[in-house]
C-alpha cells in the first residue's frame, strides 16, 4: 500500500497532501486567526477538504464542515455559532456565499479554484470555477 488517497475518482499522493496541508497550516498560523480557533469549509468532496482537515490538526484548530446546499444566511448562522474566523471553499461556492452573506467582513475568506472534474460534473463554466470572489484571498498550494 502506497498511501495514495482517492476522492471522487481522483488520485492524490499522500506526500503531496501532507505537503499541501503543512503549507496551508503555516499560512493559517501566519494569518493569526486560526491557531486554536475555528476554520470552516465550504466545498464539495475533494482532496482540498482533506488538506484543510489535516492543516487544522497541525495547528490545533477545529474545523467545521458546511453543507454547500445551505443558503448563505443559514451558513452565516452556523459560522457565528461556531465562532469561525476563517472560511475556505471552492470558488463557485464562495461566490454564491459571499454575495448572499451578511458577515463576510468578519471572516478571512480563502477561495480555491473548483477542480475541473467537479466543475464539469456540475456544469460550471471555467470562469465560475476559477474566479476568486471579491473579498476572498486565493488558495495556493
Amino acid at each position: 500500500m502506497n498511501g495514495d488517497i482517492y476522492v471522487s475518482g481522483h488520485k492524490t499522493n499522500r506526500a503531496d497532501l501532507n505537503h499541501n496541508a503543512a503549507c496551508l497550516a503555516a499560512f493559517l498560523k501566519a494569518s493569526g486567526s486560526a491557531e486554536n480557533g475555528v476554520v470552516a469549509m465550504l466545498m464539495r468532496n475533494d482532496s482540498l477538504y482533506l488538506e484543510v482537515v489535516e492543516a487544522c490538526r497541525h495547528i490545533g484548530a477545529t474545523y467545521v464542515a458546511l453543507n454547500w446546499h445551505a443558503a448563505p444566511l443559514e451558513i452565516d448562522h452556523i459560522l457565528k455559532d461556531a465562532g469561525a474566523k476563517i472560511l475556505i471553499g471552492h470558488a463557485d461556492l464562495m461566490d454564491v456565499y459571499v454575495e448572499g452573506s451578511e458577515i463576510t467582513g468578519d471572516l478571512f475568506c480563502i477561495a480555491a479554484p473548483t477542480p475541473a472534474a467537479i466543475a464539469n460534473a456540475y456544469g460550471l463554466t471555467s470562469a465560475a470555477a476559477s474566479t476568486i470572489p471579491n473579498g476572498c484571498s486565493p488558495y495556493a498550494d
